[in-house]
């Protein structure tokens, strides 16, 4: 018995970063606006097609109208960033932009909320050079819930 409490409390130990959350001091990165740029064109590219009626996609107001490609069909919209966090309707964000090892990773999301209620992927981004190596989506989807029905 005592082994396998000893064996449960180091396998638990061994596994504590899995259970970690975010601290403030975590590195986060800044991207220069024309990487950024290249990468909002990319993911937005990867993720939308021309469809065959028009359509409207909104997105929050973490990047510029200018970045988003020209897509048949589609009309992006980038909104003004409300008061709170919370949109009057579902958006697409790109958020979390943090330093990896190897480059950043950018975190490309839908929702109603930035904070809760929304999922999306993880993509990572690297300089080679002047060019813009990106990977993704990641294999691991993130899903934010909401802890309080008023959150936001």
């Amino acid at each position: 018995m005592k082994r396998i409490i000893l064996i449960g409390c180091l396998l638990t130990s061994l596994n504590s970063s899995l259970f970690s959350q975010k601290t403030a001091d975590e590195p986060k990165a800044t991207v220069p606006e024309e990487v950024m740029e290249q990468v909002v064109k990319r993911i937005v590219t990867w993720y939308f097609k021309a469809p065959k009626n028009p359509k409207t996609i909104y997105f929050a107001a973490d990047i510029k109208k200018e970045w988003l490609p020209k897509i048949d069909n589609i009309d992006f919209v980038v909104l003004e960033k409300p008061a709170r966090s919370r949109y009057n309707r579902k958006v697409y964000f790109f958020r979390d932009i943090e330093k990896r090892r190897k480059g950043i990773r950018i975190s490309f999301g839908y929702g109603d909320d930035l904070n809760c209620g929304s999922t999306g992927d993880y993509w990572t981004c690297r300089l080679e050079g002047s060019r813009v190596k990106l990977t993704g989506p990641a294999w691991r989807r993130w899903r934010m819930g909401c802890l309080d029905e008023n959150a936001g």
